[in-house]
Order: structure tokens, then C-alpha cells, then sequence
């Protein structure tokens, strides 16, 4: 079912109705399917759209207005705003602390946005540790 769902994201957000069509099964039955194993439609997909969101930014040739499409949502600020839900971090922040994408430039850019603190190679000053032990106060 995750599959299916997962497939149906690429043409916008999925209906219970055309999920269960493609069941070959009712709206309802799938409703009481899905409760039996302690699920609700919404919430499956919200934990699908989760989890493909971490596979998705963790590839650097997506861009994030691509990645919010590729989940189903007509408008990246609707994808963003449930990925702060999911993680407390914007997409672009989760990119760049997760998915190893440290430029400078996303780096300075990261700056001026959180409490980052960090240096790029040189001897470390008193305050601010190495790239490698970069701390965020978000």
C-alpha cells in the first residue's frame, strides 16, 4: 500500500477514494483496514511523504520546490511548513546539517539565518570550534 501510495504522490496528493479504487476495494473498508493496524489514511500519508522528504533532500541534484512536487504539494511553502511540523527545521537547514552539503556558501548562508558557529580550516580560534564540531543553538 505504501508503494502505491508512494507512486500516486507523483500526480498530486493521493485520494482514499482512488486508493482503494485501485484496491479494488471501498473508501470505507480501507478506512477500517488502515484502523485495525492502528493507522488513519492522513496520517500514513504524512508518514510516507516523511520519509520520502529524507530520502529526497539527501540527493543534492533535487531542488527543494522539486522535492515538494515529487511529494504531492501544489506549493513548496505547504511542503515546508509540514516539514517544520516533522522536524523543527526548515528542508534547506535539514539539508545542510543531514545531507553533508557544507560549501561555504551554504554555510555563510546558514549563518546569517541560525546561531551557527564554525571555521573553515586554519588554526581554531578560542571560540568558535572546527567545521567538524559545529555546534546549533535553533
Amino acid at each position: 500500500m505504501r508503494r502505491r501510495i508512494s507512486r500516486q504522490l507523483l500526480q498530486g496528493e493521493p485520494g482514499l477514494r482512488h486508493l482503494a479504487a485501485e484496491l479494488n476495494s471501498s473508501g470505507r473498508t480501507l478506512r477500517r483496514h488502515l484502523s485495525q493496524h492502528g493507522w488513519s489514511y492522513r496520517a500514513l500519508l504524512d508518514d510516507i511523504r516523511k520519509h520520502l522528504a529524507q530520502d529526497y533532500l539527501r540527493d543534492p541534484r533535487l531542488a527543494l520546490p522539486e522535492v515538494a512536487l515529487l511529494l504531492g504539494y501544489s506549493e513548496q511553502s505547504a511542503f515546508n511548513r509540514a516539514f517544520l511540523r516533522w522536524f523543527n527545521l526548515t528542508p534547506r537547514h535539514w539539508r545542510l546539517r543531514n545531507a553533508g552539503i557544507f560549501s561555504p556558501s551554504a554555510l555563510r548562508a546558514l549563518r546569517k539565518t541560525t546561531k551557527l558557529s564554525f571555521r573553515i580550516g586554519g588554526p581554531p580560534r578560542r571560540r568558535e570550534p572546527m567545521l567538524s564540531q559545529w555546534t546549533c543553538g535553533v
